[in-house]
């Protein structure tokens, strides 16, 4: 679990450098805010995924699919 959260904690980390680089940068954009989400940070992943236009489905019992 712990190794898992470092993984998220880098993740984070390196979509939030490559957005600092370039602004325009869709699918960092995209990546963030499915990681966020996936931690628990809900407001800020989906304020990513508005960013950049995506969206979730959600489906009954399912995980959720997160499309840009």
């Amino acid at each position: 679990v712990q190794q898992l959260k470092l993984k998220y904690f880098q993740a984070i980390q390196s979509f939030t450098a490559a957005i600092e680089l370039n602004n325009d940068f869709r699918q960092a954009k995209v990546e963030l805010g499915t990681v966020l989400l996936k931690v628990g940070n809900h407001k800020k992943g989906l304020q990513k995924l508005r960013e950049c236009n995506g969206y979730i489905r959600f489906r009954h019992n399912q995980d959720c699919t997160i499309f840009s």
